[in-house]
C-alpha cells in the first residue's frame, strides 16, 4: 500500500489515512478488518479494490467472535456516542 493511502469508510464516508491494526506490522492485508475513527463501525480491507467495504454476514459473525475486535469496537462505539467528529 503507498504511504499515505486513504480509504473511505462505507457506513459514514468518513476518509480514514492513517491505519495501525495492533500487530507487529501496521500494514493492513486483504481482508482484516477497519474500526472507522468516525463511527466506529467495522469494515473489511478490500486491497484488490483499494478502498473499505461493508463485511459479508460470515465475516461480521467472525468479528463479533473476535475479543480483541468485540473490545475495541465496543470501546470506540462509547467514545463516539460521548463526543462530536
Amino acid at each position: 500500500m503507498p504511504q499515505g493511502s486513504a480509504f473511505v469508510c462505507p457506513h459514514c464516508g468518513k476518509t480514514n489515512d492513517t491505519h495501525d491494526n495492533m500487530r507487529s506490522d501496521a500494514k493492513p492485508k486483504h481482508g482484516d478488518a477497519s474500526l472507522c475513527i468516525g463511527c466506529g463501525q467495522l469494515s473489511v480491507f478490500d486491497l484488490l479494490e483499494n478502498c473499505l467495504r461493508l463485511p459479508s454476514d460470515s465475516e461480521s459473525r467472525e468479528f463479533d467472535q473476535d475479543p480483541q475486535i468485540r473490545m475495541f469496537s465496543i470501546a470506540w462505539r462509547a467514545v463516539v456516542r460521548k463526543t462530536r467528529h
